[in-house]
């Protein structure tokens, strides 16, 4: 499996966990794995940085599984300049998300389109 699966596969596994755990627990699960993503993302652009010196402008860390042959359906993922900046934000403000919702208590859901 290559690291960027790991990105996607970590919040996944998480959430999963998350939704069997009891309601006080969901914060602290939230907050591990936002952590686990953000070591994920700064070995990934530690890395990143390491390989753009030989390969400027070119998809890294590239990995390549065809699922359904006969379609042409397969799984492509890659890092170039522009996506490892966007990974790195949505890191970042997932993980600055869980902290600052850490001490909401009471959540008003209203469903009412109109509501004033």
């Amino acid at each position: 499996m290559s690291i960027l699966s790991l990105l996607i596969v970590v919040p996944l596994l998480f959430a999963i966990i998350s939704l069997f755990a009891k309601q006080n627990m969901v914060r602290s699960i939230s907050l591990i794995g936002n952590s686990v993503q953000l070591i994920l993302v700064s070995y990934i652009g530690y890395e990143f940085l390491q390989v753009r010196d030989l390969n400027p402008g070119e998809m890294v860390f590239t990995a390549r599984h065809a699922w359904y042959e006969s379609l042409g359906i397969e799984y492509y993922i890659g890092v170039d300049g522009i996506s490892m900046v966007m990974i790195a934000l949505t890191s970042i403000v997932g993980l600055t998300g869980t902290l600052i919702s850490w001490k909401i208590e009471k959540i008003r859901v209203s469903f009412s389109f109109f509501s004033a």
